[in-house]
């Protein structure tokens, strides 16, 4: 099980105590900070669900009001109000708790978003059109010889603000590219869920090439690096 597997199945049980059938828990520094991190989550949120509803003094006051409602029904009204606010403290507070994801974590979830969709709606059919439009939307041009290998291309939510999504068919067959204008980072490469990621610097910006392993996609990190060119 990997890092992102068990951050799915701590969010679909934060008290997950490594059940039975799991004949080997997940261990590391990793998983230990993910249980750390749910378990006080869970603390927070049981914390503020238990707000008190409003005492009697301040439903006489609310009852003051003129073109009040009856007392049954305001009651109600403020006891709903009351879970709300709760609700929405632990959203805050879980945000604030929660650490950004990493470049590494941010590619992984959107490829999980999205990935498999768009290589599926990929087609030589694709109007290269569009993909320059997207390209030259970001700053960038690209070369007649990359501009052939796409089958597909749509703008996407990026790690810092929006990224371009382009399915670029190989030798190897069809690889995802992300490309992330303005994010900066060391070129490197990591696997996660059965793909295999290359990030790539193109200036100052990324570029993300996902396959699959047997793809070894860090072989066309040169291809990416020459066929992108910064206009603006």
């Amino acid at each position: 099980m990997n890092l992102n597997e068990f951050r799915k199945l701590l969010g679909a049980d934060p008290r997950e105590r490594e059940p039975e059938s799991q004949l080997a828990p997940p261990s590391g520094p990793e998983f230990d900070a993910a249980r750390r991190e749910a378990a006080d989550f869970e603390d927070t949120l049981h914390a503020a669900a238990e707000v008190p509803a409003p005492d009697d003094e301040l439903l006489e006051h609310l009852l003051a009001i003129p073109e009040q409602q009856p007392r049954r029904q305001s009651h109600w009204f403020a006891i709903a109000a009351s879970v709300v606010v709760a609700i929405g403290a632990a959203g805050l507070l879980w945000n604030i708790l929660r650490p950004a994801p990493s470049l590494d974590e941010h590619i992984a979830w959107h490829y999980a978003l999205d990935g498999e969709r768009l290589m599926a709606m990929a087609s030589t059919e694709f109007d290269i059109n569009k993909a320059q439009e997207i390209l030259a939307h970001f700053g960038f041009s690209a070369t007649a010889e990359l501009q052939g290998r796409i089958q597909f291309m749509k703008i996407c939510p990026g790690y810092e603000g929006e990224s371009a999504h382009m399915i670029v068919q190989t030798e190897g067959g069809p690889i995802s590219i992300f490309i992330m204008p303005g994010v900066s980072g060391e070129e490197h490469q990591f696997e996660f869920d059965g793909m295999q990621a290359y990030l790539v610097t193109i200036g100052d910006s990324m570029a993300a090439i996902i396959g699959r392993p047997e793809q070894t996609v860090s072989a066309y990190g040169n291809l990416v690096r020459g066929a992108l060119t910064r206009t603006s």
